[in-house]
């Protein structure tokens, strides 16, 4: 796991350090008490940490961690900012590989964001992609987990350029579902109310772009946040039909290999809401022959329940769980607006597990459910280690699937961090001898 954390200067910004941790199947904690520190000591803030496994050319595992660093040279907060992106290597013995931190590219200046990263089919190579503010370009770069060597050039690959400045930019990768090339899709602001997304494909040997043109995914009227994308799918979030502050909805679009979109120009909408919430912050997970989507739910007055839903969306585009997907639990909330928070997991049978909480509902919970989206476990979820911590909408949940099933569910409470092992039986249990 890898956090961002201010224990070393509780004032932001020139506060927040990298650590990282690694647990064995128990939940052990296998390095340093308390995670061992990526950056510390420097008068920069290191935020949003994303960790990716990759290998060596001889075979060996690396953790790559991968951060965005706010980097004050002046040493007075939004005094001459800049934003740069950096990653290290950790063998599994939580030794650093690298002499200093790689640095994947220079972001520009204050409110570039946060890098997207995966690693390649074989996992021989880490894929970084970033957008940048200053002079507002999008690109990719390769890592070579060896020695942490860049692969496309200073900087990267260049994908797109735009003109109007915006704070909305957003970016995301995948691994695309054929010939071992990756995924980019990014917001790209045009001015208020249109906010697009754009799409490419790079080779992941020589960063070159695989379509002659960047493709769109949506240029409908009104904004669309970049979501999450797993293979060749994209959900986001999209005002298109907002009415005031509520009524966002969940879009999704799939690309095909030759650099067009599989489904109705623009997308198509996950979900047909039924009451004035809001969808938000849409997650994905792979499933054979399609993909899950959940999504955090808002909303507004008392009697407005949020509800747990999860949707099944076929490779053809089709539901087969019909246009309201399935709702696994409601939630009551107390006071004029509730938040679900939720994030999914594929399984290797083909269902998926998640995590979710409702605002000032109390516990932590999880689900399993197969691929036709049958409950695995009771009515109302399991209670995530048996946490009573009362989850309030700032706090953070994820979840990661585990090669031998179920997922690892990280989370924080009360500015500490949590993790919990969701796992299953992959067989029943022998039966016991009662008489012979």
């Amino acid at each position: 796991m890898a956090w961002s954390d201010l224990r070393n200067d509780n004032v932001s910004p020139f506060g927040n350090d990298i650590y990282i941790q690694r647990l064995d199947a128990n939940g052990v904690a296998q390095w340093t008490s308390n995670g061992v520190a990526v950056t510390t000591g420097n008068f920069n803030d290191e935020l949003y940490p994303q960790l990716t496994l990759c290998y060596t050319s001889s075979g060996q595992a690396r953790a790559m961690v991968t951060w965005l660093a706010l980097e004050y040279p002046d040493q007075v907060s939004g005094s001459n900012v800049v934003s740069k992106i950096y990653t290290q290597a950790y063998d599994l013995n939580g030794v650093a590989q690298y002499a200093s931190p790689t640095l994947v590219g220079n972001a520009g200046v204050f409110n570039a964001v946060y890098p997207s990263v995966i690693a390649t089919a074989d996992g021989r190579r880490l894929i970084v992609g970033y957008l940048t503010n200053g002079v507002r370009e999008v690109r990719v770069q390769g890592i070579e987990p060896n020695d942490g060597s860049t692969q496309f050039g200073i900087n990267g690959t260049l994908l797109a350029n735009w003109s109007y400045s915006g704070i909305y930019k957003q970016l995301v990768v995948s691994l695309a579902e054929e010939n071992n090339q990756v995924n980019i899709f990014w917001n790209n602001f045009e001015g208020v109310g249109a906010t697009n997304i754009l799409a490419q494909r790079i080779n992941v040997q020589t960063g070159a772009k695989v379509w002659a043109n960047n493709l769109v995914i949506c240029n409908n009227i009104g904004d669309q946040y970049v979501g999450e994308a797993v293979g060749n799918t994209l959900v986001w979030e999209d005002t298109r039909n907002r009415a005031g502050n509520n009524n966002d909805d969940i879009f999704a679009q799939r690309v095909n290999a030759n650099g067009t979109v599989a489904w109705a120009a623009n997308g198509i909408r996950i979900y047909e809401d039924p009451s004035t919430g809001a969808q938000r912050r849409p997650r994905v997970a792979a499933t054979e022959g399609g993909v899950f989507v959940t999504w955090n739910e808002n909303t507004s007055g008392t009697t407005s329940p949020a509800r747990l839903v999860v949707q099944k969306v076929l490779h053809d585009g089709s539901f087969p769980w019909g246009n309201t997907g399935i709702t696994y639990q409601t939630f009551t909330i107390s006071g004029t607006v509730g938040t679900l928070e939720t994030s999914i997991a594929s399984q290797s049978d083909g269902g998926a597990v998640f995590i979710y909480f409702g605002s000032n509902q109390g516990y932590l919970k999880a689900q399993r459910i197969t691929a036709n989206g049958r409950r695995l476990w009771r009515e109302n979820g399991e209670p995530v280690a048996g946490t009573a911590y009362n989850m309030f909408s700032n706090e953070f949940t994820n979840i990661a699937p585990m090669a031998t099933g179920g997922g690892l569910a990280g989370f924080t409470y009360n500015g500490n961090i949590y993790a919990a092992k969701a796992g299953f039986c992959l067989s029943p249990p022998a039966p016991q001898l009662l008489l012979q």
